[in-house]
C-alpha cells in the first residue's frame, strides 16, 4: 500500500495537483469576472441562471442563512465583506451594522454599493486601517485568490483583537469529491485555482494566531437537502450533487498575539528535541552550574538547582506569553536533557523569529548543535511558515558563529558593546540571518540531510 503524509502532502482526489502547504494548487486562466459571474451564468448542472435576477437574489440570501444568524447574534459594530459581489450577504444584514463590501467587479459593486460602503480592487491592495473591524468574511472567496495567505494575514491585521473571521469555501477533500473525482462539481468553476480541504483550512488559520470557534457543513438546513440530491450520489459518472461537506465554513476570532505555542516533537538521528517542561530541571542543572557554560553569556552559573528551576520557569513564562517556543534537547539512546532550543518573537504577519539556544559543555563539538540547528530551521520554514531566522550572539564566540554559517546563515551586522557581562565588562555582538531558499538552497549543494519526523 502506498502510504502518504497527509497534513503535509495529502493524496488529491483529482490527479495529481501540486499541494502549496494549505491547499492544492490548479492553475487555470483567470475568468471574467464581471460577464462570466454577473448576469446570465451557466451552472455546473448547465442551468441558466440570471445572478442579478430578484428570485436569484432570493435564494442567495437563503443560502447566507448560516452566516447571516452568526453574524445579527454578535454586538452590531463594523464588518467587511471581501468579495462583496453585488451585494447579497450586506443588503440582508442589519442596518445598525457599519457595512462595508470589498469586489473587483465594477458591474457587481455598482449593485453593491447601494448596500455598503464599496471599494474596488485587490483587498490587499486597499490600505485599511489596522484594527478596524469587528467581523471580516470571506464567503467562497479564498478558494479564487492565488496567494491566499496574504488575504488571510490582512484580515488578521484589520481586524480588532478577538474580532471574527468567517471563511466559507469548498471542501476538496470532501467524501463527495473523493468519491466523484474529477465530476465533483465544485472543480467547474474555473475561478477555483486554490484548492482547501477542512483540515488545511484550520490549520492556516490557526498558524495565523486565529482562534478556531466552530468548523461547520451547512447542508441539512438549507434548500438543496432534497430526495434527488441523496439519489444522484448514487452515480459517479456524472456530476455531483449538492451533498454535506461540500461546502466548509470556519468561524474564527483573532487573537491578541499572545497564543502559546505549542512544541511538536523533532527527531533527528543523535537526539529528539522534545517539548521543554519543568521535568527536565535536574539534567539542566548538571550542566548548568558549569562556567564554561557562561563564557558567552550575559549570566552567571547557577549555584543549585533552584537557580535551574527559576531559569526554567522563565523560559516557561515566554512559552505561555506567546510567540514563542522551547524545546528539550534529548540523547535519543538514554534520554537526558543536554540543552535547550528556543524560537521567539515569532512573527506570523513578517513570517521571522529569533533563535536561541544552549548546550551542556560536555557535548561542544560533537556535531550536535548543527543537528538541533538543522531541525529547529526545518522547522520554522516547512511548519511555521518563517521566511528568517535570525540570531544573536557574543563577536568572539568563534564555534556558535561558525556553527550558524555551516547551515548558511550569513553575518548581517555588529551590535557594538550589545552584551553585559557579570563581571561588568562589555562585549560587541553579532547578528546572523538565515533565509528560507538560502537554508534549502545550501542544505542541497552540500548533500547533508537531517533525519527528521514531527510527532504533534
Amino acid at each position: 500500500m502506498e502510504l502518504h503524509d497527509f497534513r503535509n502532502a495529502p493524496k488529491c482526489p483529482f490527479g495529481s495537483l501540486k499541494w502549496n502547504k494549505y491547499y492544492w494548487e490548479y492553475p487555470r486562466g483567470t475568468p471574467g469576472y464581471e460577464g462570466d459571474y454577473w448576469g446570465r451564468v451557466e451552472d455546473p448542472d448547465g442551468k441558466v441562471r440570471d445572478m442579478l435576477s430578484a428570485e436569484e437574489w432570493e435564494k442567495q440570501i437563503e443560502n447566507l442563512k448560516f452566516i447571516l444568524d452568526k453574524i445579527h447574534a454578535l454586538p452590531p459594530g463594523r464588518i467587511l465583506d471581501i468579495g462583496c459581489g453585488p451585494g447579497y450577504l450586506l443588503s440582508a444584514i442589519d442596518s445598525n451594522w457599519e457595512k462595508h463590501g470589498v469586489d473587483i467587479s465594477s458591474v457587481a459593486l455598482e449593485s453593491a454599493q447601494k448596500f455598503a460602503i464599496v471599494k474596488k480592487g485587490e483587498f490587499p491592495d486597499l490600505g485599511y486601517e489596522s484594527d478596524y473591524f469587528d467581523v471580516v468574511v470571506m464567503n467562497h472567496v479564498i478558494e479564487h485568490i492565488a496567494d491566499p495567505v496574504t488575504y488571510v494575514q490582512e484580515c488578521w491585521r484589520i481586524l480588532k483583537t478577538d474580532g471574527v473571521y468567517i471563511v466559507a469555501t469548498p471542501d476538496f477533500d470532501s467524501g463527495c469529491a473523493r468519491f466523484f473525482g474529477e465530476n465533483y462539481r465544485m472543480l467547474h468553476d474555473k475561478g477555483h485555482i486554490s484548492l482547501f480541504a477542512s483540515f488545511s483550512l484550520v490549520k492556516m488559520l490557526e498558524d495565523f494566531s486565529y482562534r478556531i470557534l466552530e468548523v461547520e457543513y451547512p447542508f441539512f438546513e438549507s434548500r438543496w437537502f432534497t430526495r434527488d440530491s441523496l439519489l444522484r450520489m448514487l452515480d459517479n459518472s456524472k456530476v455531483s450533487p449538492p451533498f454535506y461537506g461540500n461546502h466548509v465554513t470556519v468561524i474564527a476570532q483573532k487573537q491578541n498575539g499572545s497564543k502559546s505555542m505549542k512544541a511538536p516533537t523533532l527527531e533527528g538521528e543523535r537526539i529528539c528535541l522534545v517539548e521543554l517542561g519543568m521535568d527536565a530541571v535536574e539534567d539542566m542543572f548538571e550542566y548548568s552550574k558549569m562556567p564554561e557554560l557562561y563564557s558567552y553569556m550575559e549570566l552567571s552559573p547557577h549555584r543549585n538547582i533552584e537557580d535551574t528551576r527559576k531559569y526554567l520557569e522563565k523560559l516557561l513564562g515566554r512559552v505561555k506569553a506567546g510567540n514563542s517556543v522551547y524545546w528539550a534537547i534529548r540523547l535519543k539512546d538514554i534520554g537526558k536533557v543536554i540543552g535547550t532550543f528556543g524560537v521567539v518573537d515569532v512573527d506570523a504577519n513578517t513570517k521571522r523569529a529569533q533563535i536561541g539556544y544552549g548546550i551542556s559543555p560536555l557535548f561542544w563539538g560533537q556535531g550536535f548543535f548543527k543537528e538541533a540547528l538543522t531541525l529547529v530551521s526545518e522547522y520554522c520554514y516547512d511548519e511555521i511558515g518563517l521566511e528568517r531566522i535570525a540570531a544573536v550572539t557574543m563577536a568572539d564566540n568563534l564555534p556558535s558563529i561558525n556553527g550558524l554559517k555551516r547551515i548558511g546563515f550569513r553575518e548581517e551586522g555588529r551590535l557594538r558593546k550589545h552584551y553585559c557581562k557579570p563581571d561588568g565588562t562589555r562585549h560587541d555582538a553579532v547578528i546572523l540571518g538565515l533565509l528560507k531558499d538560502e537554508f534549502f538552497s545550501h542544505r542541497k549543494s552540500n548533500q547533508f540531510k537531517a533525519r527528521k519526523g514531527v510527532r504533534l
